[in-house]
Parts: structure tokens; sequence; C-alpha cells
């Protein structure tokens, strides 16, 4: 490694003052530029400092042998550097068509999920009584941060999706996700890595503008830079604002709900009412989440809640994660909800279509087109907002199907289906939706059995 600029001490000073001797740090390493200058500047610093360094690399297995270059760089450049690496080999493309989710989604999700188990293991080594910290750091810098803020924006996000992300946040049972180069352009990175003489790798992929976030990098913000210089700098600036404003609405939001809760457990619906909307959305959010009751919870089903908070006594709204809320005259309940067990045990299997071939089908097993449907696929029973496409184009609430057909209000909640998200596709027993049927247009299919419940 070259010696000490201006640039390079400076940015170690700012480092310095968040890491500890006895402090662990696990740096995410792709071999593009940003990370190698992480890298970089966290081996300078461990030469200061004396804390514990790793790094890790997630090869994808999306780009061949581009990916086993990078791979095999980041290898070397470790080695060089006297840094332990630690290397996970994931098929991507294989999650992808298991899951339905898109590349960038599974390829984040799984990355991150490698990085908390390496920071488990570091938390678990750390010895007893040590003050030491375990920090994961990535290497966003200010204008990923500016592509955070736009995304949001653009595909639809309330206050908490304009605040980006964030510098430091909890990560994996006491450990903390760390951003250091946050408040950093990206042209400062590449003016320290000439400046070290460092190298890097280019991923070829980050050029093309069909992903999304790719469009915003290379299309969207250049050209907001070009007419509003200085730009990327003043969005990054205002998610740092919103994110006091964030704070302060959830410290608040706490405080509220303790004055709005009542003696079973749920929500009194005279205090809570008068609430401004946004504050009234944190402490429904609060106390779900207290329960283990958020977790898939989206807009639409926080829209639901208000609408039950007008709704007459006794009315019910089921909610992902297995959480019935019930309105009372005076407030909102939670109830016990059919239990997870309830639901049947199922298989599923993707292959190739060969045109003409016919599937032989029973009530429990059932055939789709997959490329038709977009999402995680998941056996669960209903949720408001849930909908399905019928013969001929129209669709259809499951809500209404389930009155129509005269399910009896005691079983609609024990009626198990396939969705992809809101999407259902299969309602049990009763319904396999129209545009996932098998055309001669399909390519691949998705068989499901599910075990015959008595």
């Amino acid at each position: 490694m070259e010696k000490q600029t201006g640039r390079i001490r400076e940015f170690l000073s700012a480092l310095a003052r968040e890491i500890g001797p006895e402090d662990r740090v696990t740096a995410a390493v792709s071999g593009g530029c940003d990370s190698v200058c992480l890298l970089f500047l966290l081996t300078k610093l461990r030469e200061q400092t004396g804390f514990r360094l790793r790094a890790m690399h997630e090869n994808h297995g999306i780009r061949g042998r581009e990916a086993d270059g990078d791979e095999a760089f980041v290898r070397e450049l470790c080695s060089r550097w006297n840094v332990p690496l630690t290397v996970f080999r994931d098929d991507i493309p294989a999650v992808c068509a298991a899951s339905g989710e898109s590349t960038e989604e599974a390829a984040r999700r799984i990355r991150y999920a490698n990085l908390k188990a390496l920071a488990e293991e570091e938390k678990a080594a750390l010895p007893e009584g040590s003050p030491g910290r375990v920090l994961v750091c990535t290497a966003h810098h200010r204008d990923d941060q500016a592509e955070t803020v736009l995304l949001a924006l653009l595909r639809g996000t309330g206050l908490t999706g304009l605040c980006g992300m964030r510098a430091r946040q909890p990560f994996a049972g006491g450990c903390f996700l760390w951003r250091p180069l946050l408040d950093r352009s990206r042209e400062e990175l590449r003016a320290l890595a000439r400046e070290a003489g460092l190298s890097w790798r280019e991923d070829a992929t980050n050029a093309e503008t069909d992903a999304s976030r790719n469009f915003v990098r290379h299309v969207l913000l250049p050209q907001a830079q070009e007419r509003f210089p200085g730009a990327a700098r003043r969005i990054a600036a205002l998610a740092g604002r919103l994110s006091e404003t964030d704070r302060f609405l959830e410290e608040e939001a706490r405080r509220r709900l303790d004055e709005c809760r009542t003696p079973e457990g749920g929500l009194s619906v005279s205090t809570l009412l008068p609430l401004p909307q946004e504050l009234r959305f944190r402490v429904l959010r609060a106390w779900l989440t207290e329960g283990g009751g958020a977790k898939d919870v989206g807009q639409v089903h926080y829209s639901a809640l208000e609408g039950l908070l007008a709704a007459q006594s006794g009315s019910r709204l089921s909610l992902p994660g297995g959480r019935t809320v019930l309105r009372t005259q005076t407030d909102l309940r939670p109830e016990a909800a059919p239990a997870e067990s309830a639901l049947p045990s199922w298989q599923a299997e993707v292959f190739p279509y060969e045109n003409g071939r016919l599937f032989p089908e029973n009530p429990y097993t059932k055939t789709f087109d997959y490329d038709k449907i977009n999402g995680l696929i998941e056996c669960r029973t209903r949720r408001t907002g849930d909908w399905f496409r019928m013969k001929g184009g129209g669709t259809k609430t499951v809500q209404r199907y389930m009155i129509e057909r005269k399910i009896p209000v005691s079983e609609r909640d024990s009626v198990p289906l396939f969705a992809a998200g809101s999407h259902v596709f299969w309602i049990v027993g009763w319904r396999v939706c129209a545009d996932t049927v098998i055309t001669e247009q399909t390519k691949r299919v998705l068989r499901i059995t599910v075990k015959e419940t008595t």
C-alpha cells in the first residue's frame, strides 16, 4: 500500500473516531472501486488502532467467468493486505427460480443474510466483558444514498423510505451495520483510489439501464446533476434531515402507544383517532411490532386498519403473521388467529413445459404457468387486499368470492390458498385462478401438491 496523502489522512481521521481497538470489523468487498477504497482505509486504520478486521466476498453465480474473476481479485487483494477473507458462493438464478424474487432482490437478501452470519460469529467470539463492538461495513456512499431516495420516491414511499440508508443501524443481535463512506461522493472515492494507486474491477452489468437502480444511476441522476449541480448532495442531505424527523416521530409514537393502550392489550379508538395520520400509523405499527405481528404487513394493511377504526363493532381484519384484529365498541383488540399448523404441508416443483403435454390433476394437485407468478410463493390463509383474476380478464377479491360462494364466516380464515403477495392463484378446494393456467405460450410449469386434509 502506498504513502498517505492529505486526502487519505482526512478519510482515516474521520474513521478513527468510530472504531476502537477492541472492535471487530467485517467489510463487504465486491472488488469494485468503492469497496476496495473501504478495505484500503480499514487496513490503514488497523495499523494504527489494532482492531480485528476481516473481509467478506459474495459470488452470486450470475456473471460466470467475470464473477470468478472478481472473486480471484478479492482473494489476491486480501492476501496481499493480510486480511482474512470469507467467500460465499450462492446460485442466485436458482434461488430466483424457486422464490420468484428478482435477481437484485435475491442477491441483496442473501448477501445480508451472509453478513449477519459472520456478524454473529464475531459476536460469539468476543471475550466475555469486552467493550468491543461488532461492526459490519459496506461501501455505500453519498451518490448511492441519492439513488436510494429517488428510487423510494418513484416507487412510492412514506417518510421512512425518504430517509434512505442510515449511517449506522442495529444489525443481527447486538451488532451494527455501518456505512462509513455515506457522506462521501463517488468522485471523492475515485480520487482517493487514484492517489493511493489502487486497482479494482468494473462490473459490466452496472452499466445496463434495464435495472431500475442502474437507470437512476446512469440516466436520471446524471441529468438531474447536469441541470441542478449538487443535486445528489442535496438529496442526501435531505435524507439526513428527514432521518431526524423520523426518529422524533418514532419516539413520539412509542409515547403515544402507552397512552392508547387498554387493559385487554388493545388500542383505545377514542385516543387513537385524534392523532395526526402519520403518528397514528406509527402507533399502529409499533403496536403490531411489539407482538411480533408486523412482519410482511404493508401499506394496504395499515390502510385497512384505518378503515377498521371506523367500522362497526365486531368487524375483524386478518393480517400477515397469524394475527387478527377485532374492532370492539371501544378499541382495536388482538385475537387469536388460526394456527399455522392448520395449514396443509405441500410440495412444489418447477420444470420446462413440453407443448401439448397433459398433466393429471386432482383437488390436491394443480399445475400453473410459473412465469405468470411474480413474487415469493406462500401457502397461507386470506389477508386483506387478496385478489385473483377471473376468466375474461376481470379481477375479484377473495373476500367477495367467499361471500358469493357462501363459504361460512367461521371457515373463511382457515381456507388455505396459494399466493404471491396479494395475487392469489389457487384457493385450495375451491378455485384455480384464470391468469396462471397452462397455455401454448407456457415455458415453465409449477406443480403444487398439498397433503390431503381430513
